[in-house]
């Protein structure tokens, strides 16, 4: 094989092994599995995921207080894409499609106004990658 094949080999192979070591992961923490299937079911009404005190709150339509779960913001990031969830900060993980813009605050901070009127901060550390993922998000802001 040439070498730009035998290197996306190996990048095929190393991507194969992820999921295997996630998979093995699922099956051996049966909890893991029941949070990850909480999520994906209620994923319509979700408005964001906040990290807090060890767990994570699953912030949904229609209820006052949220809905506690021990697996943590790196955990659910591995299991579900950018267009489901977004990392927003290093506490908060955003459902997109809830999101109505982008705001620009005092001081150089920035938020994102969900269409519950929730406000999620955002990370400069975010900023450009959010731009380049959801320009629109962005020009509405300006």
């Amino acid at each position: 094989p040439e070498h730009n094949d035998e290197r996306h080999f190996r990048q095929l192979t190393d991507q194969l092994g992820q999921c295997r070591q996630y998979l093995m992961q699922l099956c051996r923490q049966p909890q893991l599995l029941g949070e990850l299937h909480a999520i994906a079911q209620c994923k319509d009404k979700l408005k964001f995921i906040k990290a807090e005190r060890g767990y994570s709150g699953l912030y949904l339509d229609g209820q006052a207080e949220p809905n506690y779960i021990l697996l943590r913001l790196t955990g659910i990031k591995l299991y579900f894409d950018n267009q489901t969830l977004l990392q927003v900060h290093r506490s908060w993980l955003v459902n997109p499609a809830r999101v109505v813009c982008l705001e620009k605050l005092q001081k150089g901070k920035w938020q994102l106004r969900l269409d519950s009127g929730d406000l999620v901060p955002v990370s400069k550390s975010y900023l450009l990658w959010i731009q380049e993922l959801f320009p629109h998000w962005w020009n509405k802001s300006a």
